[in-house]
C-alpha cells in the first residue's frame, strides 16, 4: 500500500481536528435549549455563555498563532484538547450563570482557541502554498461533518441522559480522539516543498515571495479589511447558528427535528465548502465570497418565512445556507495566505482572527438580546444580512491597490 504523503497526512489530521472541535462546540445550541428549560434565564443571558466562549477564542488567536510558530502544532493542539475537555467537565458541575461563564465561557473558550480552524488552516496553508483555497476547503469539510455526526447525537444524549452527562461524554470523546491524532501533526521544515500529488500544483496566487512580519502586515490596509471581514461574518453566522435550534422549536417543530436541521445544513456545507474553495482558486476570493453570501442571504430570508411557509422554507434554508456555511473562513484564510504567507503567518492570522471571536460573541448575544426585547428574531436576522454585505465588500477592498504591498526586507 502506498504510504500517505506528509502534506495529505497533515491535511487529514487538520480535518479530523476541525470535525471534532467544531462538532463539539456547535452542540451549544441544543445545550442552550436545555439550559433555558432548567434555569429559566433570559435568552440573552444564556447566549452570553457562548458569547464569552467565542470571545475567548478570538482573543486567544494571537497567543495561538505565537505558540504555533514557536512550538509547532502538536503541543498546541494536544494542550488545547486538554484545556477544552477540562472546561467542559467543570461545566457539568455548574449551578449558576457565573459558573457557566467561567467554566464553559472562559476555560472552554481558551482551549478551543487552540483547536479551531484558524491554526489548522495555517498548518494546511504551509503544506499547500499554491492551490491554498482548495486545500483549506478540503480540510474544512470536517467542520460540517462534525456537526452532522455530533449535534444530533448530543441531542439524543440530552434527551436520555441529561445535558450534564452529555457534556461529560463529549469531553471524554474529544480527548480520546484529538490527542492521539495530533501527536503526529507537524508543519514542513523551512524550504521543504509540497508533494507533487497535492492540490498545491500550479502557480502561487498573489504571493510576493517575501517574508512578512506582524508589524509589516498591520501597516497595510489589506490586513484591516480582512479583520473587518472576519468581524462581520462572525457576527452574521453565529447570530443564526446559536439560535437556530430555539427558533425552529419556536416555529412548532420537535427538538430532534431542530437538531437535525443543523446536521442537514452541515451535510450540504460539505459540498459547499469544497465548491467555495474551488471557486476561490478559479474565480478569485472576492467573487467566491460574494456568491456564497448571496446564497446565505437567500437562506436567511427563507428562515424568516418559516412560520408562514412551513417545511418548504426550512428546506430552502438548509440548501442555501448550507452551501455557504463556512465560506468566510475559507476565503479569508486563503486571501490572508495570498498576502502574508511566511514564517510569521501564524501570528498574523492569529491577530486577524481576534475580531472573528468578537463578532461571533456579539452575534450570539445580540440574537438573544433582540429576542428578549422584541419577542422574535426577525430584526436580528435582518442585521445578519447587513453584516454579510459588509463582509463581502471588505474582501473586494483587499484588491483595491493596483500593485501588491511588499514586506520590507528583514535586517
Amino acid at each position: 500500500m502506498r504510504r500517505l504523503s506528509a502534506p495529505w497526512k497533515s491535511l487529514l489530521i487538520a480535518g479530523l481536528t476541525m470535525t471534532v472541535q467544531n462538532g463539539v462546540l456547535l452542540t451549544f445550541p441544543v445545550v442552550y435549549v436545555a439550559l433555558l428549560e432548567e434555569f429559566r434565564w433570559g435568552r440573552g443571558e444564556a447566549a452570553g455563555i457562548y458569547s464569552v466562549a467565542t470571545l475567548m477564542i478570538g482573543l486567544g488567536g494571537p497567543l495561538t498563532g505565537f505558540l504555533l510558530d514557536r512550538f509547532g502544532p502538536r503541543r498546541l493542539f494536544v494542550g488545547g484538547a486538554l484545556v477544552t475537555a477540562g472546561g467542559m467537565a467543570a461545566t457539568t458541575m455548574a449551578r449558576s450563570l457565573s459558573h457557566f461563564y467561567l467554566s464553559y465561557g472562559i476555560l472552554t473558550g481558551i482551549g478551543n482557541s487552540a483547536l479551531t480552524s484558524t491554526p489548522n488552516m495555517v498548518v494546511v496553508s504551509k503544506w499547500f502554498p499554491r492551490r491554498t483555497g482548495r486545500a483549506i476547503a478540503i480540510a474544512d469539510i470536517g467542520t460540517g461533518l462534525g456537526v452532522i455526526l455530533i449535534v444530533p447525537a448530543t441531542q439524543w444524549l440530552i434527551l436520555h441522559l441529561g445535558w450534564r452527562r452529555a457534556l461529560f461524554t463529549l469531553a471524554a470523546f474529544l480527548v480520546l480522539v484529538l490527542i492521539p491524532a495530533n501527536w503526529a501533526q507537524r508543519v514542513p521544515e523551512e524550504g521543504q516543498p509540497a508533494k507533487p500529488n497535492s492540490p498545491g500544483e500550479g502557480p502561487p496566487l498573489g504571493s510576493t515571495g517575501r517574508d512578512w512580519t506582524l508589524r509589516s502586515a498591520v501597516a497595510g490596509p489589506q490586513f484591516w479589511w480582512l479583520v473587518l471581514a472576519r468581524l462581520s461574518s462572525g457576527m452574521a453566522f453565529q447570530m443564526i447558528n446559536v439560535h437556530l435550534v430555539a427558533y425552529v422549536i419556536g416555529a412548532g417543530y420537535g427538538k430532534m427535528t431542530a437538531a437535525s436541521t443543523m446536521g442537514a445544513v452541515s451535510m450540504v456545507s460539505m459540498l459547499g465548502r469544497y465548491l467555495v474553495g474551488l471557486a476561490s482558486d478559479r474565480l478569485g476570493r472576492a467573487m467566491a465570497v460574494t456568491l456564497a453570501y448571496a446564497s446565505t442571504t437567500l437562506g436567511i430570508l427563507a428562515l424568516m418565512m418559516l412560520t408562514t411557509t412551513g417545511p418548504l422554507a426550512l428546506s430552502a434554508f438548509v440548501l442555501c445556507y448550507g452551501l455557504s456555511q463556512g465560506s468566510s473562513g475559507i476565503v479569508v484564510a486563503a486571501r490572508a495566505a495570498d498576502l502574508f504567507q511566511g514564517g510569521s503567518f501564524g501570528r498574523i492570522y492569529g491577530w486577524m482572527s481576534v475580531t472573528n471571536g468578537i463578532g461571533e460573541g456579539l452575534g450570539a448575544w445580540l440574537g438573544g438580546a433582540v429576542y428578549d426585547r422584541t419577542g422574535g428574531y426577525q430584526a436580528a436576522f435582518g442585521s445578519a444580512i447587513l453584516a454579510l454585505a459588509i463582509g463581502a465588500a471588505s474582501i473586494w477592498l483587499t484588491y483595491a491597490k493596483a500593485t501588491p504591498i511588499e514586506a520590507p526586507e528583514r535586517t
